[in-house]
């Protein structure tokens, strides 16, 4: 009961502290026209913030720092290192537009930070058959995780309120996860920034956002993703009948969306002879936006998607081995695209022109 109250409070906390900041950014950024500037690569016609995640990530963590002390829950201290480096390096990008080579050495680094203090893969062992597995192995594989997260939570940002509302639901379904078992540190660092995340939306949900999270935003939810996934696969759940394979199921299927779509966007780019960096608009919210999808509709399409996923995960889980789970799963991920490319063909391509006229897209982002 007490670490249900600390958690509800953590989540408040973050809400209330995020709701007052959130205006006086958006004021900040007016008197000192620190904009997002439209171009060819970005589907907003505006000149909106990027500062959103200053308030994101200022929330979570005051709530986390005032509730450890009170609670005796420490176990945060590496996790809140790495986040302030993928805020620090998100900000510098968003204010400066830092090369690529600068932001992936910080993410090392930041990935760094987390294995050294323990959120990291521990689970190799017995998995598939392997037998033990050195050190540096695990140590590769926890970087390679972090740095992917990272970068698909970031270009999925692409639309108003789809990064927000994702990670939304990701970060409640893992609050409530790490309340079950008794993870009180993790519980208030994923309902902290349900808080904040919620208190976001109120101004970048909609037609017209007020304020975007930027890169300093969406970096640092990516790499807390990160660390809530590896860290549900360290916990042993045995005793409520959860096993390892699982976990990692779970894990994956509340960053389908993002994960898939990058994967997806990035193959694409490499068999036509572009870098994976290379910024164009094949994502799969763009491609809802030549249907003619407005952008609060994309968000809901998405994340509802997402929740309806998570459910049938959950529920396979219990009546099927993982062996039969994960095929399903992988069908889900690519049923949007097939369904996208259905529709397509279905509209034509004059219709498509209407419809998208028809949207009001005065304010979105995309890297």
């Amino acid at each position: 009961m007490i670490t249900l109250i600390y958690a509800i409070s953590a989540f408040l906390i973050a809400w209330g502290m995020a709701r007052v900041l959130l205006p006086a950014l958006i004021r900040l950024a007016r008197r000192f026209k620190l904009y997002d500037q439209p171009n060819e690569r970005k589907v907003h016609t505006m000149p909106v913030s990027s500062l959103g995640g200053i308030a994101i990530f200022m929330a979570c963590w005051g709530g986390v720092v005032v509730l450890s002390d009170v609670s005796g829950t420490g176990e945060w201290k590496w996790i809140f290192a790495g986040a302030l480096l993928m805020f620090g390096i998100g900000l510098a990008d968003d204010l400066l537009d830092l090369p690529a080579w600068q932001r992936l050495i910080v993410q090392w680094l930041a990935a760094s930070c987390l294995y050294f203090g323990g959120w990291q893969v521990q689970w190799l062992e017995g998995l598939l058959g392997m037998g033990v597995i050195p050190e540096i192995v695990e140590y590769g594989i926890s970087v390679f995780i972090v740095m992917l997260l990272v970068n698909a939570w970031n270009l999925i940002d692409g639309v108003n309120g789809l990064a927000g509302s994702l990670a939304l639901l990701a970060t409640l379904v893992y609050g409530g996860l790490f309340l079950l078992i008794g993870a009180t540190s993790e519980a208030l660092i994923a309902l902290g920034l349900a808080g904040g995340l919620l208190a976001f939306l109120r101004f970048n949900f909609g037609y017209r956002a007020r304020i975007f999270m930027g890169d300093n935003g969406s970096t640092v939810i990516g790499f807390s993703m990160a660390a809530f996934a590896m860290r549900l696969c360290n916990l042993d759940l045995s005793d409520y009948g959860w096993h390892l394979s699982h976990s990692i199921l779970l894990a994956g299927c509340l960053q389908l969306i993002p994960v898939i779509d990058l994967i997806k966007v990035a193959t694409l780019r490499v068999l036509r002879g572009r870098s994976p960096l290379h910024a164009d608009k094949t994502h799969i919210h763009h491609l809802l936006l030549e249907l003619g999808m407005s952008h609060p509709g994309i968000a809901v399409l998405l994340a509802g998607y997402t929740g309806l996923v998570f459910l049938c995960t959950f529920t396979a889980l219990l009546y099927l081995p993982a062996e039969g789970v994960l095929p399903i799963l992988l069908l889900f991920g690519l049923a949007p695209y097939a369904a996208i490319s259905w529709r397509k063909k279905a509209i034509p391509l004059h219709t498509r022109h209407r419809y998208q006229q028809r949207v009001p897209i005065l304010a979105s982002r995309e890297e």
